[in-house]
């Protein structure tokens, strides 16, 4: 939800794990401490689509953590 706008679902927004070092750089990032951070990852192109918007709301901001695709993003 952003901006209290439900997100539709055919962009399935769905949570998503990062790292502890990821985690910790986007809290550093944001200059927040002390508290969980929810990661969020939304496909521009539907449930079985390959382009993604991964974000994360902190209260009532809302940060970008990465654009690109499954492979572009979490290549091992």
């Amino acid at each position: 939800m952003i901006n209290a706008v439900k997100i539709p679902k055919y962009y399935y927004v769905h949570p998503i794990t990062l790292s502890n070092s990821q985690v910790q750089s986007l809290k550093n990032r944001a200059g927040i401490h002390g508290i969980n951070i929810q990661v969020l990852e939304l496909h521009f192109d539907g449930h079985n689509g390959d382009h993604l918007l991964v974000y994360s709301e902190i209260g009532e901001e809302v940060y970008l953590v990465a654009i690109g695709t499954h492979s572009d993003l979490f290549r091992k």
